[in-house]
């Protein structure tokens, strides 16, 4: 109880974009096992996990002394393994993003603000679909640095908007089977290519002829939510191991995207409960209350302040939770949706009430909550 030493969280940070090395990332009978007992276990004794904040810490070091190198481009050597420890010193730093209780489209901005500088490239830009299915675009270059807001568009008729749709064939760029595109020389493109490539209206880079591109679609799955678009003035910039590593940074933007999605969720769900005549209350995973209306508050004399944050047994007897509200919660949060008829102490009325229990669904499909109508039967009926 008084203990108070560091939780440790069960699942490592790496389960949300995983590196090639990663165990989670390719499982098969060698690596199963190590899957189960570092990516979803003690992730802190996994020696790629160590390998990775330990080079986070030398990347640090390194920074003072401008020891670093781009995390794109083909390299050999020791310079090589300056680009690999700027690739995991990126990956934490986007995956820290999304611990970092900032909003989704502060999220992308900073995101891209990340990739631009550790690329060394001229620009980097996003279409991304949010919670509403809008579009919306930014981009960051050299001059601009990471100013300006995401701005709501429509769906983009250049080549970006192509790869929203489900991808190019035969094109012209190279691929991967992921759908990213890239090419080193865009001026060898065919002149229907680059008219497509600088119709795109996210991008400043339209007006120099040559340079290398990459497109890299974003997915939810299975589901193309956006897109990521990197220029570079430079040819023959990016390498097949690049774009595999880019391919894999993608991972964060589809995080973002379910972060706005559920919040965007929960906020229309907060909305409809709130102008609900009856005394309702929303409990989620853990039995604890994370809302209640007006009508709640005064038929079970707990107010709002009091109420949210605690266990539902503490708010009705015992006896209550454990005969009725337990058992019932069991199979809502398994996707029932269940009702019951009878004189529940506790609540304002001495008439038979009824008790309707309804399993609220996240964005992707889930049991994240459960919402507990309480109302008098004739109201119910």
């Amino acid at each position: 109880m008084g203990d108070k030493s560091k939780q440790i969280p069960s699942v490592c940070p790496f389960m949300k974009a995983p590196m090639e090395e990663c165990y989670c990332r390719q499982l098969n009978s060698d690596n199963i096992e190590k899957a189960f007992l570092y990516c979803s276990g003690d992730y802190a004794s996994c020696a790629i996990y160590q390998r990775v904040f330990k080079a986070d810490e030398a990347m640090a070091e390194a920074e003072q002394v401008e020891d670093r190198h781009a995390v794109v481009g083909l390299t050999t050597g020791a310079v090589r393994g300056r680009q690999l420890l700027s690739r995991q010193r990126l990956m934490v730093q986007a995956l820290t993003l999304l611990e970092s209780g900032i909003s989704p489209q502060q999220m992308l901005q900073d995101f891209l603000c990340l990739v631009r500088r550790y690329a060394e490239v001229d620009e980097v830009s996003a279409y991304i679909f949010d919670g509403d299915s809008n579009l919306y675009a930014q981009r960051v270059n050299c001059s601009e640095e990471c100013q300006g807001q995401a701005r709501v568009v429509q769906q983009p008729g250049c080549l970006c908007g192509q790869i929203l749709d489900g991808g190019l064939k035969d094109s012209g760029f190279s691929s991967l089977e992921s759908g990213a595109i890239w090419a080193n020389d865009t001026a060898r493109l065919s002149a229907a290519l680059r008219k497509k490539l600088d119709s795109c209206t996210n991008s400043a880079s339209t007006d120099r002829p040559g340079g290398s591109v990459a497109l890299l679609p974003v997915s939810l799955a299975g589901e193309r939510v956006g897109v990521l678009r990197i220029n570079a003035r430079t040819r023959n910039l990016f390498t097949l191991d690049d774009i595999r590593f880019l391919s894999g940074l993608t991972s964060v933007l589809s995080l973002v995207v379910k972060r706005s999605r559920e919040e965007r969720h929960r906020a229309y769900a907060d909305m409809i409960v709130a102008q609900l005549p009856y005394a309702v209350a929303v409990v989620d995973a853990n039995g604890v209350l994370r809302k209640v209306t007006g009508r709640f508050e005064s038929c079970f004399k707990a107010s709002a302040a009091e109420s949210l944050g605690k266990k539902l047994d503490a708010v009705f007897p015992a006896s209550v939770y454990r005969q009725h509200l337990k058992p019932m919660l069991e199979r809502a949060f398994g996707g029932e949706t269940l009702s019951q008829t009878g004189v529940l102490p506790g609540g304002c009325w001495s008439a038979t009430m009824r008790l309707v229990l309804s399993p609220f669904f996240s964005a992707e499909g889930r049991v994240d909550a459960v919402i507990l109508a309480f109302y008098p039967c004739e109201e119910g009926a």
